[in-house]
């Protein structure tokens, strides 16, 4: 807070546990929450016993939405391979919020963090995050079964990416044969190997051929 000023753009990633003080100072400081809203039901059956149901860290646990009426940007991610890289799972994930209803996120709320505000926190949003004119049209065309105005948490795991343009250019295009197959959206190592995790191994490090001092994350 002392040597970066917010005009830096400082990046606060996870924001797991947080307090009221922490909102605070992050608005004030204009900071970055970089979240992951698969977190939440990842964590849900070990944090009221790691952290303690009752407490002020507990209350204040992936409160995304309240960082959000606070003022703080917040981007959306994944932590891959910590998760699956899916950002209509995390946007599902952050509607559906599995331990508090009142931070559950509008459709509207979690589009724009894996969209205006992950390029705002990338110092990219003259040129991504909204389809305007001059930017680079990088967008996908999804096949849901509701329009996008009643489109549920449920309904936004179920969605099949038809299409995607990079520079406003198609680079994917989803064929009649996978249409069929239909494989369901995979989780990341960190889903099956929480357990061990949070006993000390990083699940990353069994993934082959990568150790935890050269595996490198990408963030949606």
């Amino acid at each position: 807070e002392k040597f970066m000023p917010s005009t830096e753009r400082p990046v606060l990633t996870h924001c797991q546990f947080l307090n009221k003080s922490l909102v605070e100072r992050m608005s004030k400081g204009g900071i970055i929450a970089n979240v992951q809203p698969q977190f939440v039901p990842s964590d849900l059956p070990i944090i009221k016993s790691r952290v303690g149901e009752g407490t002020e860290r507990f209350r204040y646990a992936y409160v995304w939405r309240t960082l959000m009426k606070a003022g703080v940007h917040v981007a959306g991610g994944s932590d891959a391979p910590v998760e699956a890289p899916t950002p209509l799972v995390g946007m599902a994930d952050a509607m559906e919020h599995a331990l508090f209803e009142a931070e559950r996120m509008t459709l509207v709320e979690a589009l724009s963090m894996y969209t205006l505000e992950a390029a705002y926190a990338a110092r990219a949003e003259e040129r991504l995050g909204s389809l305007e004119v001059g930017k680079e049209a990088d967008f996908v065309v999804l096949s849901c079964k509701s329009d996008a105005q009643g489109l549920t948490a449920s309904e936004l795991r179920s969605c099949q990416v038809e299409k995607v343009y990079v520079h406003g250019k198609l680079v994917h295009e989803l064929t009649s044969d996978a249409k069929r197959r239909r494989v369901a959206l995979g989780d990341g190592p960190g889903k099956s190997g929480l357990v061990p995790f949070v006993r000390g191994r990083c699940p990353a490090c069994s993934m082959a051929s990568h150790s935890c001092s050269s595996a490198s994350k990408v963030e949606g």
